[in-house]
């Protein structure tokens, strides 16, 4: 099971979400914030696999909750989930502060639930559709120095780590080089 901590400030979102999440099978709820203060203080009580964090929350920013869940508690992935205004920059925001993953809310359920998949693993995650806004390889290189491989539904390599291709699609497995 992957316990997943979600942090928004609206609650017609996090109902939406709650269902999504129920849909994945491996997948549960194990709490909600509606700030980025009380969600570091949930990730500190609950130790949650992943976070789905939105980026405009009131007393503390996504990004900066984001930076300071990374920071003290590694085990804990996040994985941003994000309106689609000013995608380019957001994504570089979000992923200097270290989340795994950067997904608009239009996302589909069954992507969004493979994403916390894949980034409860400990793996970057980015869809297809980053390539055409020109972020990808810029993303692909910051996750390289977090040390952690990107994975989408286009074939990426880090030094070290190659993937094979995967049974589902959109997603590549990463075997470990001997």
């Amino acid at each position: 099971m992957i316990p997943v901590l979600m942090v928004d400030d609206h609650q017609v979102v996090r109902e939406g979400l709650r269902q999504v999440v129920r849909q994945g099978p491996e997948l549960y709820m194990v709490c909600e914030a509606v700030d980025g203060t009380e969600a570091i203080v949930k990730v500190r009580q609950l130790y949650p696999d992943v976070v789905l964090m939105d980026l405009v929350l009131p007393k503390l920013d996504g990004l900066a909750a984001t930076a300071i869940i990374r920071q003290e508690m590694p085990g804990t992935h996040v994985l941003v989930l994000a309106n689609g205004l000013g995608v380019g920059t957001s994504v570089m925001e979000a992923l200097h502060s270290e989340a795994n993953s950067y997904l608009l809310k239009d996302v589909s359920a069954s992507e969004l639930c493979l994403a916390i998949r894949v980034v409860a693993r400990g793996l970057g995650y980015l869809p297809k559709m980053y390539g055409k806004l020109g972020v990808q390889s810029r993303a692909q290189a910051i996750l390289t120095t977090m040390r952690l491989s990107l994975v989408s539904s286009e074939a990426s390599f880090t030094k070290g780590t190659h993937f094979l291709p995967s049974r589902r699609p959109g997603v590549l497995e990463r075997k470990e080089k001997r």
